[in-house]
């Protein structure tokens, strides 16, 4: 096959068999041809707000396509960078002189101020993504890849073509927002609904209309790390044990228990009764008996020691 890179037109084959060796950057050939032809690449680079004037700097292309290439093959650390240094082949089709060093990847990209970093990459994301928001689109993704646990709320029936019907949460996992909260989308703005918790009533239903980009840009803010799982509560504030656990951490503190007001005395209740106002045991249920009450900050008193005990 033809691809049109650009070191030129360059004929890709791959090697046929059970013994062929495989790499993550076969497919890149082609990938650079979408690039060049759509001069994304190109563009990336003159927008690159970085300037260096040593003689001997790398290029700025050198320096963003050792990054591209990083990320392509999936790095996650500048460590990384040193095994593209023996690849002869893909470098030259991007057009780069050589891939540099990771330490010339963090100097060079120290250089770069985070504003005019973002904004440089802004701009490039919306030249890719702008176009696609005034165009009217359905959202096709199988939903099914990341099942949750079980038949929790808001779980549907999925396409899967290895698991067809499996239950699954739509696409935005209901996380910061429900797909019953979006109300429109009309020429790249988002209609939703909301709650305002300082009105009252019905009043507290409100709509907000945003940008799709600042829409996005909120919901993504909300997306959790991979390998984190979204809680509402936990450790003390679990809900299996919130309230035994706070009224065991004021104990703990001695902070006053909150009075409890007596029930009402009926005809047929005993006048003597007195109420117990010990805590329950949170084993037994049975009532303590408070040994020592201590200030905050003080230290409860030790056990006897073993001298003053006689027998």
């Amino acid at each position: 096959m033809i691809a049109d890179t650009f070191a030129g037109r360059v004929h890709v084959e791959w090697e046929k068999g059970e013994g062929a060796s495989m790499t993550p950057l076969g497919q890149l050939p082609f990938f650079i041809e979408y690039l060049k032809q759509g001069g994304l690449f190109d563009a990336w680079v003159a927008g690159c707000p970085l300037s260096l004037t040593s003689p001997t700097a790398p290029s700025k292309r050198d320096i963003l396509g050792t990054v591209m290439l990083s990320v392509l093959a999936g790095h996650r650390r500048y460590a990384h960078i040193t095994t593209l240094r023996c690849d002869p082949v893909n470098p030259p089709l991007l057009g780069m002189a050589k891939v540099v060093s990771e330490d010339a990847v963090r100097r060079a990209l120290s250089k770069i101020a985070a504003e005019t970093g973002r904004a440089w990459l802004q701009e490039q994301l919306d030249y890719c993504t702008r176009p696609l928001l005034r165009e009217p689109w359905i959202l096709d993704v199988d939903t099914t890849v990341k099942p949750l646990y079980g038949h929790q709320e808001g779980a549907v029936v999925g396409y899967n073509p290895k698991k067809p019907g499996r239950p699954s949460h739509s696409y935005t996992h209901r996380v910061a927002i429900s797909n019953s909260r979006l109300i429109a989308l009309d020429e790249g703005d988002v209609t939703f609904r909301y709650k305002d918790y300082c009105r009252n009533g019905q009043a507290r239903y409100r709509t907000m209309t945003l940008s799709a980009d600042e829409f996005i840009r909120r919901f993504l803010l909300h997306v959790l790390p991979k390998g984190f799982h979204r809680i509402r509560h936990y450790g003390l504030l679990a809900s299996a044990g919130c309230k035994a656990n706070i009224a065991r951490a004021k104990e703990l503190m001695a902070t006053p228990m909150p009075p409890v007001e007596p029930p009402a005395v009926q005809d047929t209740a005993d006048p003597d009764l007195v109420t117990d106002h010990r805590p329950p045991c949170p084993c037994c249920g049975g009532r303590m008996i408070i040994v020592e009450v201590f200030a905050r900050g003080g230290q409860p008193r030790g056990p006897p020691s073993g001298d003053g005990i006689r027998t």
